[in-house]
């Protein structure tokens, strides 16, 4: 083969390989049928069950569901959903402290399925935001790991396989 040869046939290699991940998402996300949010904020007082709680997990919800291809809900630790294996968790994680400036949060967030080879061992990078921060500050720390994340927020697609 010739020198020219070679470079189009790896052109052509780079150019399959770099539009594979948007036309056949991971095996995580094959055969999912629902997603569920589940939360989990702990405070210096122990684990938030109120409003910072229910607030992280509607903008959570919200921004996951803007285009989701199949339904998303809140389920809490030990909803029989998150051991089924056509639903995907997501595992939001919040840890509030004090600071000189005020109260921050640090937010991670994991997703969990329940099949074999699930092999998802991180999740997207954690963010900090106020506690006090508008829903817009807010969904604009969470945007960034759920671009990470999602399939159509990340390329668009809008659709799981």
């Amino acid at each position: 083969m010739t020198k020219s040869g070679l470079g189009m046939l790896a052109t052509a290699a780079l150019a399959t390989a770099s539009s594979a991940p948007a036309e056949s998402p991971l095996p995580l996300w094959q055969g999912v049928t629902r997603i569920g949010i589940a939360c989990l904020v702990n405070t210096d007082h122990g684990v938030d069950t109120g409003a910072l709680r229910d607030r992280l997990c509607t903008r959570v919800r919200t921004l996951v569901a803007a285009g989701a291809p199949v339904p998303v809900d809140s389920v809490r630790i030990g909803d029989p959903a998150i051991a089924d294996a056509h639903h995907l968790t997501l595992l939001v994680h919040a840890s509030t402290g004090g600071t000189p400036g005020g109260r921050m949060m640090a937010i991670s967030i994991r997703s969990y399925r329940n099949i074999e080879g699930n092999g998802q061992l991180f999740g997207a990078e954690p963010r900090v935001v106020a506690t006090a921060a508008s829903d817009a500050d807010l969904d604009a720390a969470l945007k960034v790991p759920l671009g990470q994340m999602l399939p159509w927020r990340s390329n668009g697609a809008g659709r799981l396989r």
